[in-house]
């Protein structure tokens, strides 16, 4: 071996810890000039590379190490991260699978692979892989966790909720976990259950504000309205600017019927918000037409139909606002699309039919 291209590899070695890649990255190629053969060196010149954000050279070394050393795990793996972190999934994904074709437990490889496959929405290859993953660390709450989200996008919200639940079981102070839980009995209208998880998620982290949102909204629609009230308007004072908490507590005072304070947190959460929350604008609007501001709520509805143009209930406040503003055509022209939405409720459908027969 040659003793020259020992030295210059060393001393690659030390400039790259001191993070001088350019001059280390020559060192490298000095090295590989007298010894071609040195596989370290040649990877740690791939690695220079790309650290460099020099990405087409990185891959090129990779790639001609792997062709003298086609067993070489950790230079088949980082040329997999550098496939992905360019954006070229495929062959990412094509070089962790021989990783872990050589490497079984490879856990790095199977949680990236996981990650792109998730990304991909290619969800069951995705769980596949986690799941080997699982194997290597049965605790793993990061994993568990991650199961759970997977699951629920496939549909199977039964699956994701005992993935959660162990992740709560092996951490109960996993916030994460905890308002997956909470948020999985909200979509069943199970509010006792949803209120229990975000008060064990205020228990981990009292000031989480999606914590305190949710068991706000747990309260309100357990008609608990002062401490429902009391969460928001200390979440209110620590987050003036957090356009959901100015949501929630408009839309509490609105079931209070407190009129004007529902205007002007509503006014902040439209303000305040990123212009994609159709229910900021539809509530802020509901409280303008029961104010008598029936132009400015068909703004606000129009907005909102914007964003979601196929909410039956957009259409039918649309017609009611309109009905008011005496643009007879135009209201017609709304409760007629609301009353062809297959989601419009009955009990809505009943007002409308009424007021088409006034018009």
């Amino acid at each position: 071996m040659n003793k020259e291209a020992i030295q210059l590899h060393q001393q690659g070695v030390e400039l790259q810890q001191r993070g001088a890649l350019r001059e280390a990255a020559e060192a490298y190629q000095a090295a590989l000039a007298l010894d071609p053969r040195l596989e370290l060196t040649r990877s740690n010149l791939a690695m220079a590379h790309y650290q460099l954000g020099e990405i087409e050279q990185a891959i090129f070394h990779y790639k001609q190490l792997l062709a003298d050393h086609p067993l070489n795990v950790k230079a088949r793996y980082n040329l997999g991260v550098v496939y992905a972190s360019i954006g070229r999934y495929e062959q990412a994904i094509g070089e962790y699978r021989q990783v872990l074709h050589h490497e079984a437990g490879h856990a790095m490889a199977l949680n990236n692979l996981a990650w792109i496959l998730g990304q991909q929405q290619r969800y069951g290859e995705a769980i596949a892989a986690l799941e080997r993953l699982l194997e290597i660390n049965p605790g793993d709450t990061a994993v568990l966790f991650q199961l759970g989200q997977l699951h629920k996008l496939t549909g199977n919200p039964a699956q994701a909720e005992t993935y959660w639940r162990t992740v709560a079981t092996v951490d109960p102070r996993h916030v994460q976990a905890l308002l997956a839980m909470a948020e999985a009995a909200r979509q069943r209208q199970d509010w006792h259950g949803t209120l229990k998880w975000a008060l064990e998620a205020l228990g981990a982290d009292a000031n989480h504000p999606a914590a305190q949102i949710m068991a706000a909204r747990a309260h309100m629609h357990l008609m608990e309205y002062q401490q429902a009230t009391d969460l928001l308007m200390a979440l209110g004072r620590k987050h003036p600017n957090l356009a959901e908490v100015r949501f929630h507590l408009g839309s509490l005072h609105h079931t209070l019927d407190r009129l004007p304070e529902a205007r002007h947190h509503l006014a902040e959460a439209v303000r305040l918000g990123d212009n994609t929350h159709f229910e900021y604008h539809n509530e802020y609007g509901t409280v303008l037409y029961r104010l008598g501001e029936y132009d400015d709520a068909a703004e606000q509805f129009r907005e909102a139909e914007g964003l979601a143009p196929d909410n039956a209930v957009i259409k039918a406040n649309l017609g009611f606002t309109y009905m008011m503003l005496g643009e007879r055509d135009a209201a017609g022209q709304y409760f007629e699309a609301f009353m062809s939405n297959p989601e419009a409720s009955e009990a809505v459908r009943l007002s409308v039919r009424c007021a088409l027969d006034l018009l």
